[in-house]
């Protein structure tokens, strides 16, 4: 019994306080000046577990994609993309939809149980947990 429980177990998070579901609630630009979008105005959300980080937007036409990314204590980095349903490849470029930066770069300003805070070159989103 103790192997079976073992074995079931190797799919544990592995990114601390960054798993999980996270609800955009404000997308600024980085001079902070101009307010891209809200939650009222867009429905993005980012889902992270093991090494996937996955991009949704919720409305009329839900869309997402799934990418793999690199995390450090200070940056989380979207390396590969690929959209559904048929895992075709994507150029970063063409997240920008979901304030994902062309080079995949992300900063993280602040990240803890309730609030994560993502800086690219041009924006700041700001997330809850969900």
């Amino acid at each position: 019994m103790l192997a079976i429980c073992i074995m079931s177990c190797d799919k544990m998070d592995e990114n601390g306080l960054l798993d999980g579901n996270w609800q955009m609630t404000e997308w600024r630009t980085t001079n902070g000046n101009t307010v891209v979008a809200t939650n009222h105005t867009l429905r993005l959300y980012y889902t992270v577990k093991l090494n996937l980080l996955k991009f949704q937007i919720f409305g009329a036409e839900s869309t997402y994609v799934l990418a793999y990314f690199n995390h450090t204590n200070d940056s989380l980095i979207v390396t590969q993309a690929f959209a559904r349903p048929y895992d075709d490849n994507l150029p970063l470029d063409s997240l920008a939809i979901y304030g994902c930066p062309a080079d995949g770069r992300f900063r993280i300003n602040r990240l803890n149980h309730n609030t994560l805070v993502l800086q690219s070159q041009d924006a700041i989103l700001s997330f809850r947990k969900y």
